[in-house]
């Protein structure tokens, strides 16, 4: 009888005394030199690298040669850009007419130099909209100023800009 408390004993003694494993109980491991970001996303498009992330965004014209920090310009351009599409997108009677509203979103390039191309509709709503809104993202390649391009360290590169474009009755 002396045998079995003596193995039962133990085994209470084993099983209070053994180290259980938690979250707490595991060391850290050693911190991993840091590893440097990614490059920026890109697309190959007709053979030429264009980014969708770079430093600095491309710009709509005119803002350019005034007295700005970047973050002034960005704000100058972006009112342009809305003036200029405000200017150049007529409501046409047939989609007055239909009553048809919305987002259409047309994706294009800036290039290193400054023009548009590639532009292409992303999201369409019908009623010639789409065209016009497409129109009058091409016909940006007639103003007299060219887009300032996006750069990353400093060097202009082609970039992707997405322009949603809201129509509204």
């Amino acid at each position: 009888m002396q045998h079995i408390y003596t193995y039962i004993s133990i085994i209470l003694l084993l099983a209070v005394n053994s180290p259980s494993l938690s979250a707490q109980d595991i060391p850290p491991t050693a911190p991993t030199e840091a590893t440097p970001p990614p490059p920026p996303p890109s697309l190959l498009i007709e053979g030429r690298e264009v980014f969708k992330v770079v430093d600095v965004m491309p710009r709509f014209p005119g803002c350019e040669y005034k007295d700005f920090r970047d973050q002034a310009k960005k704000k100058c351009a972006d009112g342009k850009l809305l003036k200029y599409v405000y200017k150049n997108l007529k409501y046409p009677k047939s989609a007055k007419k239909e009553g048809i509203e919305g987002i259409v979103v047309i994706s294009f390039i800036v290039t290193r130099d400054g023009h548009i191309s590639n532009a292409d509709v992303k999201r369409a709503i019908g009623g010639g909209l789409d065209s016009l809104a497409l129109e009058m993202v091409n016909n940006m390649n007639n103003l007299k100023e060219k887009w300032t391009p996006g750069t990353i360290n400093g060097e202009a590169v082609d970039a992707y800009y997405i322009l949603p474009i809201k129509f509204k009755l």
